[in-house]
């Protein structure tokens, strides 16, 4: 049995979930978002204002995807009511960032500036040209976002300069001795 898979998934006030063939539909105030899954393998229930799953068949490999739907689909209800956010840091001498339309520019100690157009579904803001924040209703792409950003300049152990998240922890090495 899945623990995270049976507990069913409270909806808030102002979000609809509708299943219709193998989509759930999640509306909420800020978007729509569509989820598919296999109705062959999991039966989503709607009822009560909550929403639980429960596989076809107890005995077989198919309650593997149990928990991991059950996660989609909840993380798809957060996203719709309200939202993901993910906050960047640039450390470094001369390092920052503007925006400009749809992209992101980056001034990161190269001799070239770095361009970085912004998904759809994705909004930036920018504080102190060195504070970036990522905000977007799917969860993955907001991930997926700030780990593009973050790959453009690592960040490195001895002086802690490159792009960092707000939650990460940079191990810092001590320098040559003489």
């Amino acid at each position: 049995m899945s623990k995270i898979g049976k507990t069913p998934i409270t909806l808030p006030s102002g979000v609809t979930v509708k299943v219709e063939n193998n989509k759930v539909i999640i509306q909420g105030a800020k978007s729509k978002k569509e989820l598919i899954v296999d109705q062959s393998i999991l039966k989503v229930i709607v009822a009560d204002n909550k929403v639980s799953l429960e596989p076809v068949d107890k005995k077989n490999a198919n309650k593997l995807t149990w928990g991991l739907h059950r996660s989609l689909i909840n993380n798809g209800i957060i996203g719709v009511s309200k939202g993901f956010e993910k906050d960047l840091k640039l450390t470094g001498v001369g390092f920052r960032a503007t925006l400009q339309g749809k992209k992101i520019i980056f001034q990161l100690g190269f001799s070239h500036d770095v361009h970085y157009d912004i998904p759809e579904g994705i909004e930036v803001a920018i504080d102190k040209q060195t504070a970036i924040k990522v905000k977007g209703i799917d969860k993955e792409l907001v991930g997926k976002v700030c780990a593009d950003i973050k790959f453009l300049k690592p960040v490195e152990p001895y002086k802690g300069k490159g792009i960092t998240s707000s939650d990460q922890f940079v191990l810092r090495k001590e320098g040559k001795k003489k």
